[in-house]
This record gives structure tokens, C-alpha cells and sequence, in this order.
């Protein structure tokens, strides 16, 4: 979310991480002053590669019964005592993490990592792709929010919250 925010609302607001230990990101206005938080100064050069958001989800949502497959045509993913279909690839669980353990998306991010070399499958067939043309729904009337709503999963949607200010401007502009 956060670097939806940089991308997309840059010139408005900016992230910052404050908590005892900068782990908590919070959204604020942008200020021509210098401001009390301390931002994360990261080159963009430094940043891990961004997965496709269904994909990421298979690793991170908990597991519930069986084993994960992964759809390898659109990433969605089913927990079954089955495989559903030939173009269905197991997620093994040591490769799911836990729902609260410290640092829990580098965890993620490793353990795809890991899987895409252990399948030996080419890893930029998972990778997010920029949007370069704006989709039907974009053009019927979807707002940022609606963009942003999207690109959550369940846990990131229920751990997330805005002020009202910021709703605003997400609901002002199209997606």
C-alpha cells in the first residue's frame, strides 16, 4: 500500500515509520517544513522485487485445510485434499507463513523466493507488471480507492487505516 501511495499520491503525502523500533508506517500530509518523523531513506535500487499481489497472498494467507495449489494461469489458490487441476502447482506449508511471526514479509518474500528456485520456474512470469493502459473499470468511473481496496488482501484490509482527508482525495481522482 505504501508504495501505492508514493506512486500515486507523491506530491500529497508522504510515509513515514515511527514506533519504537520504525515499524509502523502511517500516511501524512506532505509539509514544506522538516518534520518531527523520520522517513525511510531507502534507494529505490534497494527494494525487493514486487510480486504479483494474488501470488504474495498465497504465501501469506494462512493455510486452512490440506495443501495450497496455486493456479498458475491467474495465481488465485485453493486449500484441498486435491490437486483441482493440472495447471495447479502445490504450495507446500513450510513455505506459508505464520500469521504472526517477526518480519513476516521478508519471510514471505524468501520463501517465494526459494519456491520459484526450487520449481525452477522463471521468475519474472510472477512479478507485478505495471498498468500501462487503463482498464475498463478505470474508465467506468473507479476511483483510487477503489484501486487500493483492491490490491489488499484480507489481513492487509483489516490491519489498515486511513484518515478521512486521504479517503477524500483517493475518492477524487480515477483510477
Amino acid at each position: 500500500m505504501a508504495d501505492f501511495i508514493k506512486e500515486n499520491l507523491s506530491e500529497k503525502y508522504d510515509i513515514i515509520q515511527t514506533g519504537e523500533y520504525n515499524n509502523i508506517q502511517s500516511i501524512v500530509k506532505k509539509t514544506t517544513g522538516a518534520s518531527k518523523f523520520s522517513r525511510s531513506d531507502a534507494d529505490d535500487a534497494d527494494k525487493p522485487e514486487r510480486f504479483n499481489y494474488r501470488f504474495w497472498a498465497a504465501f501469506s494467507v494462512p493455510l486452512s485445510k490440506g495443501s495450497r495449489f496455486l493456479n498458475m494461469e491467474d495465481f488465485t489458490f485453493e486449500d484441498s485434499d486435491t490437486r483441482p487441476s493440472t495447471q495447479h502447482e502445490i504450495i507446500d506449508p513450510e513455505f506459508i507463513a505464520e500469521a504472526n511471526i517477526p518480519g513476516r514479509d521478508k519471510v514471505i518474500l524468501e520463501n517465494i523466493r526459494q519456491w520459484i528456485e526450487d520449481r525452477q520456474f522463471n521468475r519474472e512470469k510472477f512479478l507485478a507488471r505495471q498498468q500501462t493502459v487503463r482498464s475498463p473499470a478505470a474508465v467506468h468511473g473507479r476511483t483510487l480507492l477503489h484501486a487500493v481496496v483492491d490490491a489488499l488482501d484480507k489481513r492487509q484490509l483489516s490491519s489498515t487505516s486511513l484518515p478521512l482527508d486521504v479517503v477524500v482525495a483517493l475518492l477524487s481522482k480515477s483510477a
